[in-house]
């Protein structure tokens, strides 16, 4: 029992100790609860959306087939799990890119800025970090292949090109750090940019367009085989590039913005895809019920919208609207809990049952009435009374 009179012995049971917590989820055959809380909107089961899910990978297949730009916009309301079907796939295609000997780098950037400078920068700092863990090497690490070089001529005339022309004349790691500097929009000296060829560096949006066409093209490149190229970063085979895969979350909050800023903004997105017609695969995401509808989106911006839709439907995340459908969210948790659990080499013993159907419906129930409930409410739902029911008898008797 705890002793109440004892703010020790209290805190002791709140906070039990590890292998205590350990315990208490071996019980279940977890590790550790197996629901996400609502401070955390990634997790690691994606379930039941087919609609999104098929249009994506039909995109992806057509990506890696031709490198052709692929655009797909897709919606969900609030909490349905946008950032999460991104980031997942981000985290999923990453590893399936490396067992493959693909390099597709990922970028998952956010429009909330409504500023195409930060999102210039995200994009070529994600891409950065993905060829590191696609290839080992980042951005223009490593020497520049000769063959590579031999095509540099073909790359769109201006700062971009004369700066990857200078870096590979100069054949050094200083030379290359300071073309990785350039292109992230660092403000180097004038002998520097003097050195890399530039009038100035990238500061203006009409800048970041043609560098960040540029950088795609260059990522293209063929080797003297004709084959495609892969990056600069000289990855564990040149041919197996295709180009970058950006995942556009939060579009609704540009419609937060003043209006300039917005057209702005989204004025040269559309610029983003119609200067690569090769190479990216740009993923749109955006929370219907907030800020702005689609039929606004289109009315207002038609020749964008157009190049996010193509000539197909919009598909949409869905929210969770049935009791099978909150079951086997639930039960697609705990079964890869139980398979982690397992891949541990645990000696669990007698499995006890965490949530029973009843417990699941009744949950789903409490937060639906009778109409539908977002993925992100209903697994803090879970992960609460999870929680509770890991806690020692003494402390949920409280």
């Amino acid at each position: 029992m705890v002793n109440f009179d004892d703010l020790d012995s209290v805190l002791d049971a709140a906070v039990p100790a590890t292998q205590t917590r350990e315990r208490a989820w071996h019980q279940f055959g977890f590790l550790r609860n197996p629901f996400p809380s609502r401070s955390h909107p990634i997790w690691d089961v994606f379930y039941n959306q087919t609609a999104v899910k098929r249009q994506f990978s039909a995109d992806i297949l057509e990506f890696v087939r031709e490198s052709n730009t692929v655009t797909l916009f897709f919606t969900g309301g609030n909490r349905v799990g946008k950032t999460h079907f991104m980031e997942y796939h981000k985290r999923e295609l990453t590893a399936k890119f490396h067992d493959r000997q693909i390099v597709i780098p990922v970028a998952v950037v956010s429009a909330q800025s409504s500023d195409f400078r930060n999102l210039y920068g995200q994009i070529i700092d994600q891409i950065d970090e993905s060829l590191r863990l696609q290839t080992g090497r980042r951005l223009f690490e490593g020497p520049i292949h000769a063959s590579v070089a031999d095509h540099l001529s073909s790359l769109p005339a201006g700062d971009f090109r004369r700066a990857v022309e200078s870096a590979a004349v100069s054949a050094t790691e200083e030379g290359r750090l300071l073309l990785r500097r350039w292109l992230r929009g660092e403000r180097i000296r004038a002998p520097q940019r003097s050195a890399l060829g530039v009038m100035a560096w990238v500061d203006s949006q009409s800048q970041m367009l043609a560098v960040f066409e540029g950088l795609v093209k260059y990522l293209l490149l063929p080797e003297e085989s004709g084959a495609t190229a892969a990056p600069l970063s000289q990855g564990p085979r040149r041919a197996e590039c295709l180009g970058v895969l950006v995942f556009l979350d939060e579009f609704e909050l540009v419609w937060k913005a003043r209006r300039d800023r917005r057209d702005q903004f989204l004025q040269a997105l559309r610029a983003l895809i119609d200067g690569c017609p090769k190479g990216l695969f740009l993923c749109v995401g955006m929370a219907t019920g907030l800020y702005v509808e689609m039929e606004e989106v289109e009315a207002s911006y038609p020749a964008l919208f157009a190049r996010l839709k193509g000539s197909r439907e919009i598909p949409g995340l869905i929210q969770i609207a049935f009791v099978t459908e909150a079951i086997g969210y639930a039960r697609e948790f705990e079964r890869h809990a139980r398979e982690e659990f397992n891949r541990q080499a645990r000696e669990p013993g007698r499995i006890e049952e965490l949530f029973s159907d009843q417990d699941i419906e009744s949950i789903f129930r409490d937060l639906a009435g009778t109409g539908s409930v977002s993925q992100g409410d209903f697994f803090d739902g879970l992960h609460t009374e999870a929680e509770r029911r890991a806690q020692p008898a003494e402390i949920r008797e409280v």
